[in-house]
């Protein structure tokens, strides 16, 4: 994680649906208070903070997961994105986001 004045950024694995896929480079999570940005094998994901509906934990057993899943309402990609975070976890990642704002699932 890293935190440049109002901006986080987060290293880890973006997924839609099955996580488990093999790649070496990490995908950029990057949040603002306006914006979420994923940098992932499908190109940029821009989400709006209005259109986020709300960013829980993930996984087979969501209290034991290690990602998250962002639920949203724009139609130009998947309803559910799951990141899972690298070097930090999925608790801090949460807690991070609900400091700018977020709707997060507890």
């Amino acid at each position: 994680m890293s935190a440049s004045g109002n901006i986080l950024t987060f290293e880890g694995r973006t997924h839609f649906g099955w996580p488990w896929r093999k790649r070496t480079e990490a995908d950029i999570l990057t949040a603002t208070e306006e914006r979420l940005i994923l940098g992932s094998r499908l190109g940029k994901i821009n989400l709006r903070a209005g259109t986020i509906l709300r960013i829980e934990r993930s996984g087979l057993f969501p209290c034991f997961g290690r990602g998250i899943m962002i639920r949203h309402r724009s139609q130009d990609y998947p309803s559910g994105i799951g990141f899972i975070p690298a070097g930090t976890s999925a608790e801090a990642l949460l807690r991070h986001l609900l400091e700018y704002g977020y709707s997060v699932a507890t």
